[in-house]
């Protein structure tokens, strides 16, 4: 069964990148995944969130973590496919 917390998390996750319009990857054209990973660069056990691009071939399939969701998908939404503009 699964923990209703983490079901409720999911979709308010996914009603919120739908809402902000997650764009696909202007390197490969693929929908990316968003989610959130344990990052210990700097506290250790802090969640922050990443887009991956789906394809594992991308030249840049993976954004920096980012305590910030809207903040990681505004950037993502900025890449251009032209890493020197970016």
């Amino acid at each position: 069964m699964s923990n209703p917390i983490k079901v409720l998390l999911q979709r308010a996750l996914r009603r919120h990148v739908e809402e902000n319009e997650l764009k696909p990857c202007p390197f490969c054209g693929e929908q990316p995944n968003c989610f959130q990973v344990r990052d210990d660069r700097y506290v250790e056990g802090e969640m922050n969130w990443v887009v991956e691009c789906k394809d594992m071939g991308c030249i840049f399939r993976r954004s920096s973590p980012d305590r910030s969701l809207e903040r990681l998908i505004a950037g993502w939404n900025k890449r251009t496919g032209f890493w020197w503009l970016d």
